[in-house]
């Protein structure tokens, strides 16, 4: 019975993380640039960094899913890659936001749930150096191999830039973005400093998201 109620919960996880990571994706989505329509701040991220914090390595295989049901219409609606190619290229990303997902878990907290409060600047700080920065880092070197290596981005595409965009769009996204997620759903009492540090960390990772979106969207 306790295994059969713990599916059950992982379901319900799951789906509710999917759900979210499906809006976030078509959010990024319509904020993409042409003509290779990057999304100059990738909200799924956050919310993968987000939800393997507050439930752990149950939440991959939403975020595997939900890679793949965002990056596979591009690949046959937008660059006519073929079903076959398209969905290579969205199984190498979904790998790489998995894996981008697991090094910040592993990085932050191994253990089952998360454990940090944010109450402090160097949790908050650690938070966004590890899990936002350096696991986007590796999942953008993946990501961003696998596009152009394997044949499966535009052919003006060169890994330099892909790994650039993909990883500015990431850690922005995670790092302004997953502190305010766990603030909403954190079970402890949140205080007036916590709120305030989250505060001013989302307010100027935005203001930077903004203004790139602002300047590559209109020049």
């Amino acid at each position: 019975m306790g295994g059969v109620l713990a599916r059950m919960r992982d379901l319900k996880a799951n789906a509710i993380i999917l759900i979210a990571y499906l809006l976030a994706g078509i959010g990024s989505f319509l904020m993409a640039i042409p003509p290779g329509f990057i999304a100059p701040v990738w909200l799924p991220g956050a919310i993968g960094l987000a939800a393997v914090l507050l439930v752990g390595y149950r939440a991959l295989p939403a975020i595997v899913i939900g890679a793949i049901l965002l990056t596979l219409p591009y690949g046959l609606f937008v660059l006519e890659a073929g079903p076959v190619s398209s969905l290579a290229g969205s199984a190498g990303l979904a790998l790489a936001a998995a894996l981008q997902a697991v090094i910040a878990k592993r990085l932050i907290h191994p253990g089952t749930v998360s454990a940090m409060s944010l109450e402090t600047g160097p949790q908050l700080a650690r938070l966004i150096a590890v899990g936002a920065i350096f696991a986007s880092l590796c999942g953008a070197a993946l990501a961003s191999a696998w596009l152009t290596i394997g044949g499966f981005a535009p052919p003006d595409l060169d890994f330099w830039t892909a790994f650039a965009r993909n990883w500015a769009g990431n850690a922005v996204g995670a790092a302004a973005v997953s502190p305010v997620i766990l603030l909403l759903f954190a079970k402890e009492r949140v205080s007036r400093r916590r709120k305030r540090n989250v505060a001013l960390v989302f307010a100027i990772l935005s203001v930077i998201g903004l203004a790139t979106f602002a300047t590559t969207r209109f020049n």
